[in-house]
């Protein structure tokens, strides 16, 4: 084997839009979390980058939580960002479980409709608030603490699917264009015709975005749009499953990156997630998670996009008084917070 393919990067399994964070995480240093307000730290990107190269062989890995039951559970939160409106919202919610023993992911999206109750009070909201109501009462008392910021979302999600979830990452969704962009673009193939005359634009407005079905080579500005736009027959839920068909596109064009050949690419991915991305696992446990990324078969990824309007869907629609109007949300087909079926439901795609 030559050198260049015994260097060959394969990028992991957690990241919300791509997975591909793992290894840029470990690229990037030792900090646990990074900012996603768009803000550099003290030290510049590229130098800590090599800084971290250099150290690679010596960084010992720790046991990832759950691989002593061969199941490592994490959970990936997207939000649009500053610029945006409602950029705290976690509108993309996925949870991402890896087989340490066979290899293989499952990725289960849960629609950010999804009526909650919210802990120890009969109140009622959207899941995809809680990450915003924790992080604001956190504030109130100078918390600034990531882990506390996603107790919420992360218990109530460990909740709905049944599965313990150790791990959290949040990621700005508005880096996605300049990761797709630092990778030259993906190929996706675009089951429907998209056309959305009012797709949101940084400052509260408002584009037409048209996209024809058949094979398309996107760049990351259309990535961006074809993965957020609700205009879409199946609504939410064909949103859900394109981000998933996102995640394996970026897969393939990351995971045959070359660290000597393509080291620009490499840094590009380094800054942008860098500075978009949030994350409670320490760097012993991305090392580890690295490693177990290089024998994943990302053909073999197994999804489940939580949904309704089907004969066969697991959840239906419900309309209560949230605040002073009524809602449109989500509950499950065996009844208002019961999730025994979701949970079946999950079991199978893991089995």
């Amino acid at each position: 084997m030559g050198v260049r393919n015994k260097f060959k990067i394969t990028f992991g399994v957690f990241l919300l839009i791509s997975l591909t964070a793992i290894a840029t995480w470990f690229i990037t240093g030792t900090s646990r979390t990074f900012s996603v307000e768009g803000e550099r730290g003290e030290t510049d990107g590229f130098l800590n980058a090599v800084k971290t190269f250099a150290s690679l062989p010596f960084i010992p890995e720790q046991d990832l939580m759950g691989e002593e039951n061969s199941r490592v559970n994490i959970l990936l939160l997207g939000m649009s960002g500053p610029g945006y409106e409602s950029p705290e919202l976690t509108d993309t919610i996925v949870v991402a479980s890896l087989n340490t023993e066979t290899k293989n992911i499952a990725l289960v999206s849960i629609p950010r409709d999804l009526l909650i109750e919210l802990p120890e009070s009969r109140l009622v909201s959207r899941i995809n608030t809680l990450y915003l109501v924790k992080k604001q009462d956190d504030e109130r008392i100078n918390n600034k603490d990531f882990s506390s910021h996603t107790e919420l979302v992360r218990t109530k999600t460990e909740e709905i699917t049944g599965l313990a979830i150790p791990y959290v990452i949040l990621l700005n969704v508005s880096a996605l264009e300049e990761m797709v962009n630092a990778l030259e673009g993906i190929n996706i193939f675009v089951e429907r015709d998209i056309v959305d005359p009012t797709f949101p634009t940084p400052g509260y407005g408002h584009e037409r975005f048209i996209l024809e079905k058949g094979w398309r080579f996107l760049d990351g500005a259309t990535t961006q749009k074809y993965v957020r736009t609700r205009h879409d027959i199946r609504g939410d839920f064909g949103r859900m499953e394109r981000q998933q068909q996102v995640i394996g596109a970026i897969i393939n064009k990351a995971r045959g990156l070359n660290l000597i050949t393509d080291f620009p690419k490499i840094l590009s991915l380094v800054s942008t997630l860098g500075n978009n991305l949030q994350t409670n696992a320490n760097t012993r446990e991305i090392k580890r998670a690295w490693s177990l990324s290089k024998d994943i078969d990302i053909n073999q990824i197994k999804t489940l996009a939580l949904d309704g309007g089907q004969s066969d869907s697991l959840l239906i629609d419900y309309h209560p008084q949230l605040g002073v109007s009524i809602a449109s949300t989500l509950v499950p087909k065996a009844g208002i917070f019961d999730y025994s079926q979701i949970q079946q439901a999950i079991q199978a795609i893991l089995n």
